[in-house]
């Protein structure tokens, strides 16, 4: 398990004693809404620990509930006790038998060290067509992890693409790691296997290093979430960097009078990513970028902020239950068709990716990362 298995085992026996089965949990759960089964909901997990599922030998049909999961974090948010739900999830997930389909990915990462199946050479492909934008540089203050997605995946390249453009034309001299750069380790943590993770996350914080970064950036919020944060618990490698996610560097930029925005006349509205919202705490750096570009008409979503409903992308849903992922997306769909929005711009190159496949049948809405409508603005004149 993690490092601090002792202290693990003492959270899961405690904190499900702790709850108070009020049942506001139940409430906010995205997985819980698309089938009432009280072992789906977070209230029901928490009771099944304190009865003891973890001593027994648990039936197939109930350990994969625990995976039906998107670990959104909106159990926690509502939770009167303040019990670490997301953590709870996390490790929890570590001590139960895992579904083939996370098996699978893990053994998968572990050879390919990517979530795409690819030699990870591949993961230049996405530079091909910035010509002299991006230099792989032996060192640089800034260094750019783009992350499997953003790098692998074909219809999410414009991501890093945009982003690498931005801070071209910002003048900030950076580097990437390029085939060098490993999965971030999160697919790994949120299905189960902390060990594999550390061995992903080990390995990127050695390279990072040797680069003399300062400042580490990253378009996905779960890379950010493991530099940030979760490496604390898996591993004792020292990180000599800053940690930004893209929003808060692109806030920054603007500060700092290196980014000029044309006008852009759209009616807008903001997805916050679960783990770069509720699971991170960054709600304003986005909002205020979209606020700086001259003819933008903001509209909030009705739940927004920690209230934000997720995509259903997340917790390895994809990987585990599909078909429920997708019931979830569709409950984001409609709320994003009240707003009457012209462009859903979003943090997250997953997030991106399900929304855009849940309104794919909206052909006036259009779906883009912040980098991709941040650069849109600076070119618009």
């Amino acid at each position: 398990m993690s490092k601090n298995t002792e202290k693990v085992k003492k959270l899961l026996a405690e904190e499900s004693f702790v709850c108070a089965r009020c049942g506001y949990c139940d409430a906010v759960c995205p997985t819980y809404a698309t089938d009432k089964i009280e072992s789906l909901s977070p209230r029901g997990k928490l009771q099944a620990i304190r009865m003891g599922i973890l001593e027994k030998e648990i039936p197939e049909k109930y350990s994969n509930r625990i995976f039906q999961c998107v670990t959104c974090g909106a159990c926690e948010s509502v939770c009167h006790t303040n019990i670490p739900l997301v953590k709870l999830w996390t490790e929890l997930r570590a001590k139960m038998p895992k579904p083939d389909s996370l098996k699978q990915m893990t053994q998968m990462l572990e050879q390919k060290h990517n979530i795409a199946n690819l030699p990870n050479e591949d993961r230049l492909r996405w530079t091909k067509r910035l010509g002299n934008v991006l230099h792989l540089k032996e060192t640089a203050d800034v260094l750019y992890f783009p992350g499997c997605v953003s790098s692998l995946f074909p219809a999410s390249n414009t991501i890093s693409q945009s982003f690498v453009q931005i801070l071209d034309n910002a003048g900030i001299d950076f580097a990437i790691l390029g085939a060098d750069e490993w999965c971030c380790g999160f697919p790994q943590l949120v299905g189960g296997f902390p060990e594999d993770a550390k061995k992903q996350i080990e390995h990127n914080i050695d390279e990072i290093n040797k680069k003399k970064t300062k400042i580490l950036v990253t378009t996905c919020p779960a890379c950010y979430r493991i530099f940030k944060e979760e490496y604390k618990e898996l591993s004792d490698v020292e990180i000599k960097f800053e940690v930004m996610h893209s929003t808060q560097f692109i806030d920054k930029l603007i500060a700092e009078g290196k980014i000029k925005f044309c006008e852009l006349k759209a009616k807008v509205t903001y997805h916050d990513p679960c783990d770069l919202g509720r699971n991170s705490g960054i709600y304003e750096p986005p909002r205020k970028i979209i606020k700086s570009i001259p003819a933008v008409e903001f509209v909030e979503l009705p739940h927004n902020r920690d209230k934000c409903i997720c995509c259903g992308s997340g917790g390895a849903l994809g990987f585990t239950n599909p078909e429920m992922s997708n019931t979830i997306s569709k409950r984001k769909y409609n709320e994003i068709n009240e707003t009457g929005a012209e462009i859903l711009v979003t943090a997250c190159q997953t997030c991106r990716k399900q929304i855009k496949a849940a309104t794919k049948e909206n052909k006036e809405l259009k779906v883009m990362d912040i980098t991709e409508f941040v650069l849109k603005a600076m070119k618009n004149g």
